[in-house]
């Protein structure tokens, strides 16, 4: 029937793009206090980010930031602390920070 095939079709398209199969081909998503990290601006050295892969989520601590182009001049700026934390000065307990947009 034409009707199931065109139906088939689409169901198809959409389960792939979900995040879910997105992840399982490579990609993955990172996020930093609960938001995602869309630019290395949003980042610092000694940051904690959870990144979600295909199987899991990896928990790591930002060593280094080397931004390019215009992101190298965003990165210059200072960023918005912590409410409770002098800047430069994280928690050390990364479940102490209030996550921004909700959990991982």
């Amino acid at each position: 029937d034409r009707a199931a095939a065109g139906y088939e079709a689409r169901r198809a398209a959409v389960e792939a793009l979900s995040p879910l199969k997105v992840l399982g081909r490579g990609w993955s998503l990172t996020r930093l206090e609960g938001a995602l990290v869309k630019s290395v601006a949003a980042v610092r050295p000694g940051d904690r980010l959870a990144t979600e892969v295909g199987d899991g989520t990896i928990e790591s601590r930002v060593e280094a930031v080397r931004p390019v182009g215009a992101a190298a001049a965003a990165f210059a700026r200072p960023r918005p602390r912590l409410p409770g934390h002098p800047p430069g000065h994280p928690p050390a307990d990364p479940s102490a920070r209030t996550p921004a947009g909700g959990p991982p």
